[in-house]
């Protein structure tokens, strides 16, 4: 296992992901970290990972601090965390019973400060048949 491996099992992001379809439920992603993101356009759609563990950041553009259960990966680069609510919590109740989840965002544009709007997009139905619910 190469360094690049063990850094990724280390975040909690392995081979093995769930495709979470895309779909017309939609959440924001409070970023953290969006220079992993920096060649990413407007309107671009992208896969990001909702990693397994408890992970803590400081936001590079704020200097916040966050611990929590809901992390997001890009290219197994932790760039921040879901939105608080009831699909978080569904999404986080679907990757402890799957695993990693792999989820379709778009990101809508770069704020003033120079940090990305994400948005995660997918199939509330397929998440709640998937669980069980």
């Amino acid at each position: 296992m190469g360094l690049f491996d063990k850094v990724m099992q280390a975040v909690g992001v392995g081979d093995e992901t769930v495709e979470v379809p895309n779909g017309r439920s939609a959440m924001k992603v409070y970023t953290y970290d969006g220079r992993p993101l920096k060649r990413i356009k407007p309107k671009d759609e992208l896969t990001l990972t909702l990693v397994e563990g408890r992970h803590a950041m400081v936001s590079i553009y704020t200097g916040t601090d966050m611990e929590g259960n809901s992390a997001l990966a890009y290219k197994g680069r932790l760039i921040g965390y879901l939105a608080t609510g009831k699909n978080a919590d569904l999404l986080k109740v679907a990757r402890d019973r799957l695993g990693p989840l792999s989820l379709h965002a778009t990101l809508s544009g770069w704020t003033r400060g120079g940090w990305p709007e994400l948005a995660i997009h997918f199939d509330r139905k397929w998440v709640t048949d998937a669980i069980g619910r």
